[in-house]
This record gives structure tokens, sequence and C-alpha cells, in this order.
């Protein structure tokens, strides 16, 4: 699919790991109100930095869509961190702590954000992504661990670019996948519990989080 995409004009943006945790509340309150609260480990050219990304669920009968925010710990934007906490605190009652602006370690993060009311996991997900980009058009190649696969995402701005971009790279819809990797991982692992949501390369981590929330690593 690499030759593929660059043979229709896209260029290689970047070749990294991730490492996703994506975060939510007793009662799982951020999920029933469509949003999405993650931290993204990225590890590309010996740097090392955490993202967070907060997502805002739209109605899509077709496909995956949301109204995304993004900003990097370290290297904060007030605007973004401002709105992110003012929905959160409506729609949940929680923020997010201060303390986490300046995380350059993923584990402490983590901590902060389960010492204030963010004690729940989604997904502790981690792959090797490569990005191309044509345009406005993005194509992502992902390699998921223990043999879960691999799968390319495509975004564009509307439905209709989409579709254009399906047919020039020959895809038919009932190759399409209208999930995310949270329920795609626990559909692979035939399980909805902790160890059903994660799919990881970093061992030590999983070990370090999962001790966090008090469930046996396995």
């Amino acid at each position: 699919m690499m030759v593929q995409l660059r043979e229709l004009g896209f260029q290689l943006e970047y070749s990294r790991m991730e490492l996703d945790y994506s975060v939510d509340t007793e009662g799982y309150r951020c999920r029933a109100k469509g949003l999405i609260v993650r931290l993204r480990r990225v590890d590309e050219g010996g740097h090392r930095r955490i993202i967070l990304t907060f997502k805002r669920k739209c109605k899509n009968a077709n496909f995956v869509d949301a109204e995304e925010s993004e900003m990097i710990l370290g290297e904060p934007s007030r605007q973004v961190w401002d709105y992110v906490n003012r929905v959160l605190k409506q729609e949940v009652g929680l923020a997010l702590p201060d303390g986490i602006l300046g995380g350059h370690d993923f584990v402490s993060v983590v901590e902060q954000l389960f010492q204030n009311g963010f004690s729940y996991f989604r997904i502790l997900l981690e792959k090797r992504r490569s990005q191309l980009r044509r345009g406005d058009v993005v194509a992502t190649l992902d390699e998921l661990p223990n043999g879960i696969g691999r799968f390319m995402e495509l975004e564009a701005h509307n439905e209709s670019q989409l579709k254009g971009l399906m047919k020039e790279l020959g895809l038919s819809d009932n190759e399409m996948l209208n999930m995310d990797y949270g329920d795609l991982i626990m559909e692979y692992n035939g399980a909805k519990d902790l160890a059903g949501r994660t799919a990881v390369f970093d061992e030590e981590v999983k070990r370090a989080v999962y001790r966090l929330v008090g469930f046996a690593a396995g």
C-alpha cells in the first residue's frame, strides 16, 4: 500500500512509534458524552514527547467522525488547554491537572491523571505508524502488536473526498472498518476487560499502568 500511495502522489511525512493511552472517569462518563482524552507518547528519530489529544465525536452513520484538539505537553497551548478543561468540567465535572503540562515521563503523567479522577482507561495501544499526505488528504499506515495486523486510516475533509480516494486506491465499502482501535483490539482479544483493551510492544509500560489501576498484568 505504501508503494501505491506514493504512485498516487502521496509524500511520506513521518515513520515512528506511538503509544496511546485513553483515559476516562469512574462510570466512563467521557465515553457516555462522546469525549476522548488521549495521551500519545511519540518516539521519532531519538526524540520522545507526549501529545494530548481531545476529541468530541460527531454523528455519522458511515464513517468515524470527530472534532479534534491537540497540543504537546511541554509546549502547551493555553487556548487548547482551557477549551479541553472547560468542556470536561461541563460534561463530566472534572478537569485535567495543571501538573501534567510540562510532563515528559509517560507513567508520571498517567499517575497524575489517576490521582485527579481519571482513574479508568479505555485503551492502551502501541503501534508502528507511517503517515503520508497529498495536499489536504492524509493516509496513515499502522502495524499493531501481537499479530493483530496492519491497517490504513484515511482522513479527508468530507465524505465525497473520502469516497473518491477509496476509488483511487481500489477499495470497496466492504473493506472498510467503521470502528476505532479500542473496539478492534477488544474484538481481536475476545475480551472487554483491561487486558482486552491492551495491545503494546512495551511490556514495561503495560505493567506500570496495570499496577496503577490495580489490574494483574498477566
